[in-house]
């Protein structure tokens, strides 16, 4: 039986180093410089509060957090329910509320 069939690793394996670490370092470093965490006394950051109703779904379209669909269709729904039901002439001159 020869080294390989037994299981040891052959030279062109992939072998985890430190180098990938050193990447998830810079990416935590560089999250911190553009997104600081809020601190708790602060006023809360406005996400998508006093855009137009397309900047807000476009932002929304973007976001891989949980309620950023459920909000979107809420504002598709609000969309479509003000043109039907109380005659908004034009759909993007609608705004979200601060």
């Amino acid at each position: 039986m020869d080294a390989e069939s037994e299981g040891d690793i052959g030279l062109g394996s992939h072998i985890h180093t430190s180098v990938s670490l050193d990447i998830s370092r810079k990416w935590e470093k560089k999250n911190k410089i553009v997104y600081p965490p809020q601190l708790p006394g602060e006023p809360r950051r406005p996400a998508i509060r006093g855009m137009s109703i397309d900047q807000a779904l476009a932002q929304l379209e973007f976001s891989d957090k949980k309620g950023a669909q459920i909000i979107k269709e809420v504002l598709l729904e609000a969309q479509d329910m003000a043109v039907r039901e109380h005659n908004v002439e034009f759909r993007s001159n609608l705004y979200i509320g601060k």
